[in-house]
């Protein structure tokens, strides 16, 4: 059943390639600009939890793992740290949109959608809010792309509610 899931994911991500590229070249365009929105959120008080976010978010795309491990460290002193777990999923979410379309990399994509999901959620969780309701959008794009569309339209309603017409993905959401 993995498989079957996994296999109809990748023939879904061949439509929805082009557009997740965009979408995540805007969000990360805008995560310069408006990454302080935090909406109404916890701030984090753990110095050391926030010692290996900022060691984290300093690591090379190609040192991902590198990156991941220290973001798991993080959120394990402070498991309500929102800041970890979006950008969790948003480092996966960026790795299953440039993992190359190929059998042989199905297994990745799969854990890295499933990490992403993970880590979406769990901000969705602590902190609903988080960078303008992204995680929800990101999770509406994950759940229509695996052809869930009741859950897809939860969370991209959940976006459109809490965005105007002039944010960066509301046209695609």
């Amino acid at each position: 059943i993995g498989i079957m899931k996994s296999l109809k994911v990748i023939t879904l991500m061949l439509i929805g390639r082009f557009l997740a590229a965009i979408s995540l070249f805007t969000f990360v365009l805008l995560q310069f600009t408006i990454y302080g929105q935090r909406g109404n959120c916890k701030e984090t008080t753990n110095q050391n939890a926030i010692k290996y976010y900022q060691e984290a978010i300093g690591k090379p795309a190609f040192k991902i793992k590198e990156a991941l491990g220290l973001l798991d460290k993080a959120i394990q002193l402070q498991t309500d740290y929102v800041d970890a777990y979006y950008k969790y999923g948003e480092l996966c979410y960026s790795q299953v949109v440039k993992t190359p379309f190929d059998t042989n990399y199905i297994s990745r994509i799969d854990n890295y959608y499933n990490l992403a999901e993970k880590n979406f959620l769990q901000v969705v969780k602590y902190c609903p809010s988080f960078n303008f309701y992204a995680s929800h959008y990101f999770l509406g794009e994950f759940y229509y792309h695996i052809r869930e569309f009741d859950k897809s339209k939860i969370y991209l309603e959940v976006y459109i509610e809490h965005n105007s017409e002039s944010s960066a993905n509301y046209n695609e959401a």
